[in-house]
Parts: structure tokens; sequence; C-alpha cells
């Protein structure tokens, strides 16, 4: 199939972006520009009101044209309802299940393409904890910068932020997959490592580590990076 991913907002959206263009890729599907895809992948964000009014208005016009589209990211999580009522084909990825793209390209090659849809049949995917966001392959944006995501969610409640709700609570990944990760990366060339969260200075408090050692960690990885 042709696959067109689109992305939105920051730099752990990016990475899952790469994760998944990679899987895609390695499934056999071809990665094109939006005007040639038979699916589209919507990595979205829900922080700023213009963002998703934009992702939403594009969410519906798929559905007109009848391009298969894959909401993910953090809008399914806190927004499912809207993106169904613009479109209520749309395929829904859980912000945790990234490493699963391959299971609603599977189901849209199998009974979508097919003119097999049956009304209000569609894939939805959403899994508890986050998987697949390290020791992975990528199609990077950049190939001199690899983002490497060390924790998923924040334990904080300010009011006014809605990540907490979307992207559920604090989940640190393992300090030593995350200097796997970066090792990998720069075996492949990238010389500037960005690491990313939704918080990164509450990295560890859940698994009794600390962002300074973490730092320490990777900064002890040989290398000119």
């Amino acid at each position: 199939m042709k696959v067109h991913v689109s992305t939105y907002g920051c730099s752990a959206n990016q990475a899952s972006a790469e994760i998944m263009m990679d899987s895609i890729m390695r499934m056999g599907h071809k990665l094109v520009c939006e005007n040639d895809a038979e699916v589209v992948v919507l990595n979205s964000c829900t922080v700023k009101y213009a963002t998703e009014q934009k992702i939403l208005h594009k969410i519906r016009e798929y559905g007109k044209k009848g391009i298969e589209v894959v909401v993910t990211g953090c809008m399914p999580q806190v927004q499912l309802d809207s993106i169904l009522k613009n479109n209520p084909r749309s395929h829904i990825l859980g912000v945790n299940s990234i490493s699963r793209i391959g299971d609603v390209l599977d189901g849209i090659e199998k009974y979508f393409l097919d003119d097999n849809l049956m009304p209000g049949k569609r894939i939805e995917i959403f899994t508890p904890e986050p998987k697949g966001f390290l020791n992975t392959g990528r199609v990077r944006f950049n190939p001199n910068i690899h983002i490497c995501q060390i924790s998923q969610g924040c334990d904080y409640r300010c009011t006014y932020c809605i990540v907490k709700l979307a992207r559920g609570r604090l989940r640190s990944f393992d300090p030593e997959s995350i200097v796997s990760d970066i090792e990998n990366a720069l075996n492949e060339g990238c010389r500037e490592i960005w690491l990313t969260s939704q918080d990164n200075g509450q990295y560890g408090m859940d698994i009794d580590i600390r962002l300074p050692k973490l730092l320490k960690m990777v900064t002890a990885i040989p290398g000119d990076f």
C-alpha cells in the first residue's frame, strides 16, 4: 500500500513517527507524499487548539476523499469522540501502541481496500503500557539526529494541561535500554542525541533513579557526539 505519515507536535511524537515509518517500510509498504497516499497515518497533537482543529479538518477531508486514515498520537486518548464525529471510519492507534502499526495496516489491506467495509467497522487498538519506543528501527527525519524518548507520561496535575490525560502516569524507561538505544544510533552514524519525554525532570522518579545519573551513563558512552 501507499502510506503517508504526517506528524504534529513534540519531539516525542517525531520519534514515534520515525519508528512507525520504519515498520511500514519493513512490511513492504511504500512511503509516499500525502497526495499519492491510499492510507494516511496522522500522528496527532492536542496541546494547541489551532493544531487540533487543523487535524480534525484533515481527518474529515480524508474521509470525503475515501482515503483510509489512522489517527495516533495524543488525540485518540482524549478526543476520540471528536475524531469519529469528523470521520466515523477513522482507524485508531493509541499513543502507547506504535509498535502495532503493522496490525492496523494488515487489517486495512485485508478488509478495507478490498471493498469489504461494513457499516461502522473500523480498527481500534489501545494498549495500557508503552512498548516499542527503544532499540528499534527508524526512518529519521534528519539522519544526523537521534531522538530518544526516555519516559512516557507525567505524574503532575497541572490544571491547564491535557498531557497527563493523554499520556497517562509517568513510566520511565529502563536506563540500560536507553544507553543501548543511543549506542545503536551512534553506530548508525548519528552525532546529535535528543533526550525527550513529556517532562525530562521527572525521569526515574518511579524507578528509583534520577536524570543526572542517566546523563552520566549517556555521556560515558564512547564516541564523538
